[in-house]
């Protein structure tokens, strides 16, 4: 992977798209999107006017209640809930739910960035498969269950209390994906959780990223806490092999074509997989900065 370990995935700080695509295509070791610009066109999705090319605002809704994303909303006392949609920009859809009509962080409820592209793994030697791909996502229930009155860990990238929506935001992921005909689904881990989180279903296209992660799951989870490792990760308190390993960010993706699924059953991959997580030992210090 080259710079396992001390890549700084700078996404998140981008003020426009096109930066955002560049830094995921320079970040991703195993895979290379078809453009690593801001797309001109939906490549296989519908009209650019709907989410994903399939949905109008009233159907978005309708997805949302069945898939009990606002029903648990509801359940924590949020009444009225808006909706906003963004598809201005060609093969992407932001999606974003309010707490009535205030803007800011306080009142954000769900956001929600999500794209098609094609997608074409190395190893597969110029097969583009249709991809339905997380930009960001983004649940929190703000702001009067804070983590004091919860006794919920904070996790890092969190300031309010998670509304334990990720089971359903996967399920929806998984049905839109099949839905508009994608042959995969790729996300990119931000922190050591989010790749727990997205475990079901959801494997590291590269080899060795995935033998450090099942290495990472099986060394550390038994004696340290979800919420305790992450934050160690991101704050440089986990060690490989005597140095400092900060969470790296790589695609997790989910086949949904027997042609993709091939990559994680070759001989190869398995093979990578299995010496990468034997070879990899992982210590949690104990430093502190300064």
């Amino acid at each position: 992977m080259g710079k396992q370990g001390n890549m700084t995935y700078t996404t998140r700080l981008r003020s426009t798209l096109e930066e955002r695509y560049q830094d995921l295509g320079r970040n991703l070791s195993s895979v290379r999107l078809h453009s690593l610009c801001e797309p001109t066109e939906s490549p296989w999705t519908g009209p650019q006017d709907r989410v994903i090319g399939r949905f109008e605002t009233a159907e978005l809704i309708d997805e949302l209640v069945w898939h009990q994303i606002i029903g648990r909303y509801k359940e924590l006392g949020y009444s009225n809930i808006e909706l906003e949609v963004d598809t201005s920009c060609p093969g992407r859809s932001c999606i974003t739910l309010w707490q009535g009509k205030e803007r800011g962080e306080n009142a954000l409820l769900f956001d929600f960035s999500i794209w098609t592209e094609y997608l074409e793994p190395v190893a597969c030697h110029g097969r583009k498969f249709r991809c339905l791909g997380v930009d960001w996502l983004m649940l929190q229930a703000p702001p009067d269950e804070d983590f004091a009155r919860s006794g919920v860990k904070r996790l890092p990238g969190q300031r309010f209390v998670s509304p334990r929506l990720g089971s359903q935001m996967l399920k929806l992921l998984q049905n839109w994906a099949v839905r508009v005909g994608a042959e995969t689904m790729m996300v990119v881990p931000e922190y050591f959780h989010s790749a727990v989180m997205f475990e079901r279903g959801f494997t590291y296209l590269d080899p060795e990223m995935q033998g450090l992660y099942e290495a990472a799951v099986h060394q550390l989870l038994p004696e340290h806490e979800l919420a305790e490792l992450s934050w160690r990760f991101e704050d440089g308190n986990v060690s490989l092999r005597n140095k400092p390993f900060y969470w790296p960010n790589e695609a997790q993706v989910a086949p949904l074509c027997a042609a993709l699924e091939v990559i994680f059953e070759s001989e190869e991959y398995l093979e990578t997989r299995a010496l990468t997580r034997q070879s990899a030992q992982f210590a949690v210090e104990n430093r502190s900065e300064g």
